[in-house]
Formats: C-alpha cells, structure tokens, sequence
C-alpha cells in the first residue's frame, strides 16, 4: 500500500484578523488492497459428521480460484478546513472519489459443470462523495462553553462493470426479492416484482388480484443522504 498527503495552512500568510482565523486546503491519494477470505485458491473438502459410523466429506458448489488477485481500492480526497471568529465557528468540507477494481464474487454457473459457481475477480465499483462538517461555539463563559456540531455527507455508488458476459450479480436473495450488483446500479440494488399502476398511480386489479410487474429495480439499500 502507498499514500501520499499534502495539506496548505494559507492563513499562515494572510495578516491575522478576526474574520478568518484558520484555513488549510488538503489532498491526498491512496492505493489499498484487500485479500479474501482463506482457502479461496485450491478446491479442498468439506469435513462432515459422520454418517453410519463412517466420516464423509463433500466437496464445496464453488469453483475455487488459484488466480484469484486482490481488490484493489484507489482513493482521492480533497478538503478544505475553515475557522472564524477565533475559532467560534468551523466548516470542514471534504470530497473523495474511490474506485475499486477486481472485486472478488462468487459468478453463477451451470451446476452441470459439477459447481454451481465459481470464485473470480469479477467487479468494479466507483464511490464518490461529500462530507460536511459545521461546528460552532453557541455559548462561551469563564466557566462554560456549549459546542455544537452539524454533519452531512452524501455518497453515490455505482457498478461500473462485472465480469464478460455478465450484467448482475445476485448477492442475497430472499421472499422473492434480491440484493443485486448491476451494472449501472448502485451496488445492493433490491429487485423485485411491483404492482401495476394505472395513469393515475393506481394499481390494477384483474379477477380479484393484483396485477404484478417482472422483475425491476425497488431502490437500493444505500441511503440518499
């Protein structure tokens, strides 16, 4: 792993005053690996209770992978750090761009093949984002002082690509509805069937029961804000 960080105190060149008591500009940048869980690389046996007074083992329903590489995760972050009044208010913004490549999933198969899947580096996702941070001194005495603090952030995700040939990856599923990586959908995106809703957003009953949709995009499981 190596990063590099550099940051700028431009108050240090302005004359003091009471308006803008500190401010520094940073950047950084940072690549990261991750690794995987062990036993990924070389098919080995599932070791199983015993069955008729004789041991058995199975083999696992995923491909292992001997070339299996590491994710890869490179970050740029940028930010600013504001104080006034002698420190009695602050804003500190920042903005990061992540990209993480070679992400490790297990792809479905045909089971004829003797596994039902197989492990590979098989993603790519972006994150990118803001963060903001308000703090400020409401009151301040000799013997008193009442800090408040206000933050925000906001991050948009998005799968760039998956493995050839292959545009979702189904990561849990459950009751009919799935967690999904998609190309360009957010990463957990839920799929699942809707209603079907007429113009006017009713939705439409045929012989007694609803009308249902195929299979599309719910939402995802990452908040707006």
């Amino acid at each position: 792993y190596y990063s590099a960080n550099l940051s700028f105190i431009f108050t240090e060149l302005m004359e003091q005053n009471k308006i803008v008591s500190f401010g520094k500009v940073r950047g950084g940048f940072a690549i990261v690996g991750k690794g995987t869980s062990p036993y990924q690389l070389n098919t080995i046996y599932n070791t199983n209770p015993n069955f008729g007074g004789n041991g058995t083992s199975t083999v696992p329903n995923v491909l292992l992978n001997a070339e299996l590489r590491p994710e890869i995760t490179r970050s740029f972050e940028a930010g600013l750090d504001l104080r006034f009044l002698n420190g009695r208010v602050g804003l500190d913004f920042t903005y990061y761009n992540n990209l993480t490549k070679d992400q490790i999933f297990n792809v479905s198969q045909s089971g004829a093949t003797g596994f039902t899947s197989r492990a590979l580096n098989a993603g790519k996702v972006s994150n990118q984002g803001v963060e903001l941070m308000l703090r400020g001194t409401a009151v301040k005495t000799k013997d008193f002082q009442w800090d408040i603090n206000v933050n925000f952030a906001k991050n948009n995700n998005k799968v760039v690509e998956l493995y050839t040939g292959t545009e979702s990856i189904r990561l849990v599923a459950l009751f009919g509805v799935a967690l999904e990586a998609r190309v360009g959908e957010a990463y957990g995106t839920i799929m699942g069937t809707d209603y079907v809703y007429d113009a006017n957003g009713n939705k439409i009953v045929e012989n007694g029961t609803y009308l249902t949709s195929e299979v599309k995009a719910l939402g995802s499981v990452l908040a707006d804000f």
